[in-house]
């Protein structure tokens, strides 16, 4: 049975090849110094030059130069051989492999699901549960759906007074029509810490919670639960 040939090994330099590099750049360093410090441009450039060719023309200088600015930046690379893959680094902070024989896994696009409340056992459906912020004057509303002969129970709380009020959009349709500056409403309770309203409908239709602040120049968080049964 003929063995697997293994792969040459990289032939290390001698020591008098790393000499003759390490002077080199000591020269390109001791003219980058010179020209730098007497403002020679050209020796400089020299000194750059000598330098440059001894780092460019050596693959562990290069690595290690490599390594040194990317400890210096933060970046991480390490260096494995995974075999029929490839190691790409950069700036990531750990090991990117790609494996060229792989395919890509294709990725699921999930549509956004739109949120539905869910009734409890006791046949209550909570709509809303939340606390907002309502600036001085100011109004938070709230559309909700109802169907005939369900109830719909409100609960707003705050530190200081507001005013809670429970209007069909028939009211406000007609309230727009006649140019009318007030609307009739279905249930309200006003300038009160605590509001409480519930109220059965008479028909299937669309209403709107309107939750006001009647402080003047202080803005409140008002916990606001709608629920329906």
């Amino acid at each position: 049975m003929k063995k697997p040939s293994k792969p040459p090994k990289k032939k290390e330099r001698e020591l008098e090849e790393w000499l003759v590099i390490l002077f080199v750049l000591g020269i390109g360093l001791f003219l980058i110094w010179t020209g730098v410090t007497n403002l020679n441009f050209l020796i400089t450039a020299l000194g750059a030059a000598f330098a440059g060719a001894s780092i460019l023309g050596t693959p562990e200088l290069r690595l290690y130069l490599k390594l040194t600015i990317n400890r210096v930046s933060g970046n991480r690379i390490t260096h494995r051989d995974v075999s029929d893959s490839a190691v790409i680094g950069g700036d990531v902070h750990g090991d990117v492999i790609i494996n060229p024989g792989a395919n890509p896994l294709p990725v699921e696009k999930k549509e956004p699901e739109s949120i539905k409340p869910e009734p409890s056992e006791s046949g209550t459906t909570v709509l809303v549960d939340e606390a907002v912020v309502i600036q001085p004057n100011d109004t938070k509303e709230y559309k909700i759906v109802l169907k005939r002969e369900q109830l719909v129970t409100i609960h707003a709380g705050a530190d200081y007074p507001i005013t809670v009020e429970l209007i069909s959009q028939t009211e406000i349709l007609k309230s727009d029509q006649r140019h009318r500056k007030t609307i009739d409403v279905e249930r309200s309770r006003s300038v009160v810490k605590n509001a409480n309203i519930e109220y059965e409908a008479k028909r299937n239709g669309t209403w709107f919670v309107h939750v006001h602040n009647d402080q003047r120049k202080l803005p409140l968080e008002v916990g606001v639960v709608i629920s329906i049964e």
